[in-house]
């Protein structure tokens, strides 16, 4: 038998999101936790995973010992949840792992594994794409929003629309970037390769704004501002100005397996329900600081 008592310092956030924080375990566990009646809170027993948490709140686990901790499988995929409300939740996305099914339909997706959590995300008519409202390259790494209500995804779709939703990102850039710069360059797909992008005044415009943040030896690391969103903006807006991305195997020339050196490390959007911003930032990740350690 394992007991714990927690307080929540949080309002609004759903109670089997509370407590993966909590534990080291799946979402699909601590749901059978709470509809076997081992989690109180405030001396109630609480049976909907759903349940919203306020500040103050007196959590009590009681787990059975016929429902041990489980462990974790290290070929498991555990999502990073940031964030999670009734209308949206933000993800922390591995490199690697592809947002939504493309070409290859036997790939498991970042969707996949919320449908098998049984995360409960807004169907719009694609069932491959439930929830989405934007999308990270497979390599890149970061906060991804992902809508759970009508109200959000409309919102959020339209905010994208607008420009109005915030985004910034790190990356390590091949050679020394002296000074801050903005690429202001319309994008295109890349007339003879399909798969690539470039700038093109045909294209549609585009704005990456480029800061240095710190130089190594022949590598700079730059804090990145996504003005609009066109795939693959901040690798072609990278290349164009002759400092691709480290591990880019599209816009540079690399041994690197494990992909671009790019994390979308934050993320501002006005709240669907609660009007107000919502602002969350990750630090610098261990991939990116591995790399130029």
């Amino acid at each position: 038998m394992e007991k714990k008592q927690l307080k929540s310092n949080t309002n609004h956030i759903r109670l089997d999101v509370y407590l993966q924080q909590h534990y080291n375990v799946s979402r699909v566990v601590i749901k059978k936790w709470i509809t076997k009646q081992y989690i109180s809170v405030n001396d109630t027993i609480i049976t909907k995973p759903s349940f919203l948490l306020s500040e103050g709140d007196s959590i009590n686990c009681d787990i059975q010992p016929e429902d041990p901790l489980p462990t974790i499988q290290a070929s498991s995929i555990s999502l990073d949840y940031i964030y999670e409300d009734t209308d949206l939740i933000i993800i922390n996305k591995a490199a690697g792992l592809l947002v939504h099914k493309g070409t290859n339909k036997q790939e498991k997706t970042l969707v996949d594994y919320l449908k098998e959590a049984q995360t409960n995300l807004y169907d719009y008519g694609d069932p491959e794409r439930i929830g989405i409202v934007h999308r990270l390259d497979r390599q890149t790494e970061g906060l991804l929003v992902i809508a759970k209500s009508k109200l959000a995804y409309e919102s959020l779709t339209q905010q994208f629309r607008n420009r109005t939703i915030k985004k910034r990102y790190y990356a390590l850039l091949k050679g020394n970037l002296n000074h801050d710069v903005d690429v202001n360059q319309p994008i295109a797909r890349h007339p003879k390769h399909r798969y690539k992008y470039c700038v093109d005044p045909t294209g549609k415009e585009a704005l990456t704004k480029f800061s240095v943040k710190n130089k190594y030896n022949s590598m700079t690391l730059c804090d990145i501002e996504l003005v609009s969103g066109r795939t693959h903006q901040i690798r072609v807006h990278a290349h164009y100005l002759g400092y691709p991305i480290i591990g880019d195997e599209i816009y540079s020339k690399t041994t690197r397996q494990s992909g671009q050196l790019l994390q979308a490390y934050q993320l501002s959007f006005m709240h669907p329900r609660l009007n107000k911003q919502l602002t969350i930032k990750l630090n610098i990740s261990k991939r990116l600081k591995e790399h130029h350690a």
